[in-house]
C-alpha cells in the first residue's frame, strides 16, 4: 500500500510512471473504489430514458440473442442486470481488477468471471460469437495488444460492440466543470502529470482506425448525449472520481466536489455527456 501511495505521489509531483506502474493506479482505484462505473453510467439517460447499459444491449439485441457472449472489462458484472435471459446462459466477463471480479462473482454467482487481462485473454481461439465492451476500450493501454486478443478468440463472423466516452463531444458546461478542475491541479500540483500508454487510444478517430487495421468491418456506429440525472452534489461527486480527479488526495477531492457542486448550483446547468457506440465483425 505503501509503494501505491508513492505512485500517487510521484504523479502530483509530475515524475513518469511505467506501464506496469499506472495500471497499479487504475487497480487501485478499482480497489477503493469498486462500482463506481456502474454508479454513474447508471445515472445517464437518453431522450428516450435509456443509460448507457440499456444502449449497448440494444445495439445487439436483434442479431446475437443466446449465442456466446464475453464481457469485455466487466467489473462487477452490471451489465448482466440488462441483457436478459437470452444473453444471461451464455455470458462470460472477465476483468482485470481483482476486488470487483470478486463483487461480479458474489452478485451473480450463476454466471462465469474470470480474472485476466484483456491483452492476454486465458481464452482459446474462436471462442465467442459476440464481445462487448462497456467504457473500458478506451482505457485500455495497449489497444493494438487488446485487438488482436479480440480478434483471436471471436469467431469468424463474429462482433464486437464497444460503448466509450466520446472525447470530442465538449459543451460549455462540460468545459466550464473541465476549467474548474484543470485550475485547480495547475494551483496546487503545477507538476502533475499522468498517462497510461499512447494517449491518442482515447481519440475515437484513432480507436476507429485501429480497429479497420485489425481487419475489422464496420457495422454500425452512433453517438449520443446523455444527460446526468443527479442532483448537484452527486454530479460533483461523480465528476471528481474519475480522471484526473481520481489522482488527487481525498482532501483534494473533497474541495474539487465542493466547487464544482457550487459552480453546478449558482449555474442551474444540467450536465451532459456525449458517448458512442460502434459495431464491427470479423470477417
Amino acid at each position: 500500500m505503501d509503494n501505491v501511495q508513492e505512485l500517487y505521489k510521484r504523479v502530483l509531483n509530475g515524475d513518469g510512471l511505467s506501464l506496469k506502474e499506472s495500471q497499479t493506479i487504475f487497480l487501485d482505484i478499482q480497489r477503493r473504489d469498486p462500482g463506481s462505473t456502474h454508479d454513474a453510467m447508471k445515472k445517464y439517460v437518453s431522450a428516450a430514458g435509456q443509460n448507457t447499459y440499456q444502449i449497448l444491449v440494444a445495439e445487439i439485441a436483434d442479431q446475437f440473442l443466446a449465442k456466446r457472449m464475453l464481457d469485455l472489462g466487466c467489473g462487477t458484472g452490471d451489465l448482466v442486470r440488462y441483457l436478459g435471459r437470452a444473453f444471461n446462459h451464455s455470458y462470460s466477463g472477465i476483468d482485470q481488477s481483482e476486488s470487483e471480479i470478486a463483487i461480479a462473482r458474489k452478485s451473480f454467482p450463476d454466471w462465469s468471471f474470470d480474472f485476466g487481462r484483456a491483452e492476454a485473454m486465458p481464452y482459446g481461439r474462436n471462442e465467442f460469437e459476440c464481445i462487448v465492451s462497456h467504457m473500458f476500450l478506451h482505457m485500455v493501454s495497449d489497444l493494438g495488444g487488446t485487438l488482436s486478443e479480440i480478434r483471436r478468440v471471436l469467431k469468424p463472423g463474429g462482433v464486437f460492440v464497444s460503448l466509450y466516452r466520446d472525447p470530442g463531444y465538449v459543451n460549455s458546461n462540460l468545459k466550464g466543470i473541465r476549467e474548474i478542475i484543470w485550475g485547480y491541479i495547475s494551483k496546487n500540483y503545477p507538476k502533475f502529470s499522468f498517462k497510461v500508454g499512447n494517449h491518442k487510444q482515447g481519440d475515437s478517430p484513432c480507436l476507429e482506425e485501429q480497429m479497420f487495421s485489425h481487419d475489422f468491418k464496420l457495422r454500425a456506429q452512433n453517438a449520443m448525449v446523455l444527460k446526468d440525472q443527479g442532483s448537484p452534489a452527486k454530479v460533483s461527486e461523480t465528476v471528481v472520481r474519475m480522471f484526473p480527479g481520481a489522482l488527487l488526495p481525498m482532501e483534494d477531492q473533497k474541495i474539487l466536489a465542493s466547487e464544482i457542486q457550487s459552480y453546478l448550483e449558482q449555474n442551474q446547468i444540467d450536465v451532459e455527456f456525449g458517448f458512442k457506440t460502434i459495431l464491427v465483425s470479423k470477417e
